[in-house]
C-alpha cells in the first residue's frame, strides 16, 4: 500500500501566512516601541544629539531602597556630540525618577 500525501489546503495556508505575518509585524512594532521609550528616556537625562540607539533587553525591576517597580533598558548609542560611544542601562521607575549607568568610551578614526 502506497503512501497518500495530502496536501494543505488553501484557506490553511492563508490562515498560516497571515500569523506569520501578524507576528513579523508585531516583532518590529515591539522593538521601535522600546527603542522609542530608550530616546525619550535619554534625551530626559539630556543626551539630546544622540543616533544608532539599539536596545538589547528591557527587564521589569524594583528598587529595593525606595519600593517602587521600574523598567531597566540595557542599551547602547553613539553620541554624536562628543563623539562617544556608549552602552549600559537606563532606568524609568514608575514615579518617574530616572537613573543611569552608562560607560562612553572615545570612538577614534
Amino acid at each position: 500500500m502506497a503512501n497518500e500525501i495530502r496536501k494543505i489546503p488553501k484557506k490553511t495556508m492563508v490562515i498560516i501566512g497571515s500569523l506569520i505575518a501578524l507576528g513579523i509585524i508585531s516583532f518590529i512594532l515591539a522593538s521601535a516601541g522600546k527603542v522609542a521609550k530608550a530616546k525619550k528616556i535619554l534625551e530626559q537625562l539630556e543626551y539630546t544629539n544622540i543616533s544608532k540607539i539599539r536596545v538589547y533587553r528591557t527587564q521589569e525591576i524594583l528598587n529595593e531602597e525606595i519600593n517602587i517597580k521600574g523598567i531597566r533598558y540595557s542599551v547602547s548609542f553613539f553620541n554624536n556630540e562628543t563623539q562617544q560611544k556608549c552602552k549600559g542601562f537606563i532606568v524609568k521607575d514608575y514615579k518617574n525618577n530616572l537613573f543611569e549607568d552608562l560607560l562612553c568610551e572615545k570612538v577614534t578614526n
